[in-house]
């Protein structure tokens, strides 16, 4: 059965256009959506460098220093994967936002 309104008529609620559009607008019109977007970015391909840089320390000839040899890998090694799965928080919540604001045309 269809809602309807409070005068007890057959006639359907219909959705109110203009929480759809405030939706749209909020999403649109905020700087930070794009900031995030652009921050989870930066962040998984910083997470992915950083894991090949450390591998490719590693693996090639023997530094000049200890610190290039042991500490610079260590660290990227330490430091990337976190890099990469804030990233991936960062984007997943960006697409959560968007879907929670996602509102279906009204005819």
């Amino acid at each position: 059965m269809a809602p309807t309104d409070s005068g007890g008529s057959a006639a359907p609620i219909r959705a109110d256009r203009r929480g759809a559009d405030d939706a749209a607008v909020a999403l649109r019109g905020n700087p930070w959506i794009p900031t995030l977007w652009i921050g989870a970015a930066v962040l998984v391909i910083s997470g992915i460098a950083g894991q090949t840089a450390a591998e490719v320390l590693v693996a090639g000839p023997t530094a000049d220093s200890a610190f290039l040899e042991y500490v610079v890998p260590a660290v990227l090694r330490a430091v990337s994967p976190w890099l990469l799965v804030a990233g991936l928080v960062a984007g997943v919540g960006v697409i959560f936002l968007h879907a929670v604001r996602w509102r279906a045309p009204v005819d």
